[in-house]
């Protein structure tokens, strides 16, 4: 899998996508309509519906490139942030073990609860099947002679 960085400059959440500043598709667009809506503002984002588009400093517009909102990773720098903020005494490197904690309890929870709950009621459909087919076949079979 490839991985692309960069600065977000426009996230569509509607269509659960995330475009970055310098990930383009086509350069210098000329589509009038899209360059009737120019502000001569660099930076300015253009979004007409389908399309998103970000105005350059040399007052070129160029189409982004659109990304899935859902594989979009955070900066890790907040991880820093947090050492900073929550340094034990001791360890002045290390983050708090209660601050720790709590991040891979929140990290847990976003990643992996709607998984986990598909695999549990998979898991307890299945089991419930198997148990059901058991009980049949036990109801079919005849007891041994005295």
């Amino acid at each position: 899998k490839e991985e692309y960085r960069g600065e977000v400059c426009y996230i569509d959440k509607a269509a659960g996508h995330v475009f970055l500043k310098e990930c383009v598709t086509s350069t210098d667009v000329t589509n009038l309509s899209i360059v009737g809506r120019k502000k001569n503002k660099p930076g300015n984002i253009i979004n007409d519906g389908e399309d998103v588009y970000i105005e350059r400093d040399d007052g070129t517009i160029d189409l982004l490139m659109p990304y899935e909102l859902k594989k979009a990773r955070q900066d890790p720098e907040w991880i820093s942030v947090l050492i900073k903020q929550n340094r034990p005494y001791k360890l002045p490197i290390f983050i708090n073990t209660y601050v720790f904690e709590a991040i891979v309890a929140d990290l847990i929870e976003k990643e992996w609860a709607e998984p986990t709950i598909k695999l549990l009621v998979y898991t307890s459909e299945l089991m419930e099947s198997a148990a059901e087919e058991f009980i049949k076949e036990t109801k079919q079979i005849a007891p041994f002679p005295l």
